[in-house]
């Protein structure tokens, strides 16, 4: 993306009312197939993204938070979004990069469910948030969830202090590598099947599956605001 668009998008996520009007315009557009031809869906999908998800599944939610980690020489704030390493020893998605969320609770909401979650994992408050949106929900087949991504922006940058028993590690995705994402191949391995999937490098950690096509899914829209 050009830095023009670039430095555009950037005042738009400092400008909360701003963000959350155009979000809420490219939002109210179409979202049929949404997740259809994203390039960082695997080569074995399950048909996840091509149809309702089973009725069983488990409603889910994850925090996509934009947070100033810093400043650029021009004064404008550096955005980032934190993303957790899992540990090896969990039930579900060990070892692998997500976004701080988990599974809503009895008459939780998306997003209540959403900030919940960041809270617990991160050790920190999201009541500083301001919450902007979400994006159609994902069926992740691993683990039989139905996720929704909400989007939300912060105004500092919280002192994290991250649950060891869910998160081994906080990854930070700057926004300028969030809009220059490019798909990367590596061969997967799940038990007998051998397959072909998508996904990039943070901090030496490969992100892929759910996670990269829901910033995939973003980072789309956030051109669509530009």
């Amino acid at each position: 993306m050009e830095h023009a668009k670039l430095d555009q998008l950037s005042a738009i996520l400092a400008d909360v009312e701003a963000f959350r009007s155009r979000w809420q315009n490219v939002s109210s557009q179409s979202d049929r197939g949404f997740y259809r031809a994203n390039c960082f869906a695997p080569k074995v999908s399950y048909g996840r993204h091509r149809g309702p998800a089973p009725r069983s599944s488990y409603p889910a939610a994850v925090l996509m938070a934009f947070l100033p980690t810093g400043e650029l020489t021009c004064g404008k704030p550096q955005w980032s979004i934190p993303l957790t390493l899992r540990p090896t020893n969990m039930s579900d998605h060990a070892g692998q990069v997500s976004f701080p969320g988990g599974r809503c609770q009895q008459g939780e909401t998306a997003q209540q469910a959403a900030c919940r979650e960041y809270t617990e994992e991160l050790g920190c408050s999201s009541d500083s948030m301001e919450l902007i949106g979400s994006m159609p929900s994902l069926y992740v087949y691993a683990s039989h969830h139905q996720v929704v991504p909400v989007l939300s922006v912060g105004d500092e940058l919280p002192d994290i202090r991250p649950n060891v028993h869910e998160v081994e590690k906080v990854l930070w995705l700057p926004f300028e590598q969030l809009m220059q994402l490019k798909p990367q191949a590596r061969t997967i391995q799940r038990n007998a099947i051998q397959y072909e999937a998508s996904g990039f490098w943070i901090e030496g950690h490969w992100v892929w599956g759910a996670t990269a096509m829901m910033l995939e899914a973003l980072k789309l829209r956030l051109e669509r605001l530009a």
